[in-house]
């Protein structure tokens, strides 16, 4: 019984030191950040934002979207791999809306950051969520089916 009880005690504490947290914060320029490090498919990721009073990143100039990815760079330790941000393609819009105020990507700052050839909807209509497509030399901006699991990264901005 002694031995079973410490076994179990033992598999507790390798929980409590494997545990990683779900969301890590980081302060920008503007805004706090949070960077998952679990996956979710893209509208469960915006509801986990919200639920922890955030919304998804958006990225409006080349400024935000460089210190993103250094902060990326610092958290995430792969390479290949795709981060949601706050961009959705609604059936009824041409165009991608950032989630955070319902602009229009690249139309207040005329700044986007898309993958050549993307996006793509015109062949792939199921892709109406954005994701960055995170590689150590870059982070270019894809449109991606929205029931993947990526990371993803949530956004506070300061008022």
């Amino acid at each position: 019984m002694l031995l079973r009880s410490l076994f179990v005690l033992f598999l507790i504490f390798l929980t409590f030191c494997n545990a990683e947290e779900e969301l890590i914060e980081r302060k920008l320029t503007g805004k706090t950040i949070y960077i998952s490090t679990i996956k979710l498919p893209w509208f469960q990721a915006l509801n986990h934002c919200v639920k922890n009073g955030y919304t998804m990143v958006s990225i409006k100039t080349f400024e935000e979207n460089k210190e993103l990815l250094k902060e990326l760079k610092r958290v995430i330790r792969t390479e290949d791999t795709q981060v949601w941000i706050g961009g959705l393609k609604h059936h009824q819009f041409a165009n991608f809306r950032w989630v955070s105020d319902g602009s229009h990507v690249a139309t207040a700052s005329g700044y986007t950051n898309w993958a050549p050839g993307e996006p793509a909807d015109s062949f792939y209509y199921d892709q109406f969520c954005m994701a960055m497509l995170f590689r150590k030399d870059g982070a270019p901006w894809d449109d991606l089916n929205c029931w993947v699991k990526n990371l993803f990264v949530c956004e506070k901005r300061d008022d």
